[in-house]
């Protein structure tokens, strides 16, 4: 993930981006594109930028994948409990709850 920040210093600029992308600053890969000028009373002033750059480490997706399905497994099981208390007898197969789960974060 790449992005451009734009803060009144440097250093916001870098809190910034770690905020947005959820993870400590040391971890950001940051090229610093303009440093903040501070002008003459105000006149030529700017903002600082950077462009930061985060790669997640193999374990940082493989617990961000685990998460996300406990989440759908969670989601599923909320469904047939919500189902079987409507009608004791109608069970979902898991294939039904998972069709079920998909279709009902896609509608509004």
């Amino acid at each position: 993930m790449k992005k451009e920040f734009t803060a009144n210093t440097v250093e916001e600029a870098k809190k910034l981006a770690a905020a947005e992308f959820g993870v400590d600053i040391s971890k950001l890969i940051v090229t610093v594109v303009e440093e903040e000028k501070k002008g003459f009373l105000g006149i030529g002033r700017s903002d600082a930028k950077i462009v930061a750059e985060y790669e997640p480490s193999k374990a940082e997706i493989a617990a961000d994948y685990i998460k996300e399905m406990n989440w759908i497994s969670l989601k599923m099981r909320t469904a047939q409990l919500l189902i079987s208390r409507a009608t004791p007898q109608a069970l979902l197969s898991a294939e039904e709850a998972r069709l079920w789960t998909l279709s009902s974060t896609l509608l509004p």
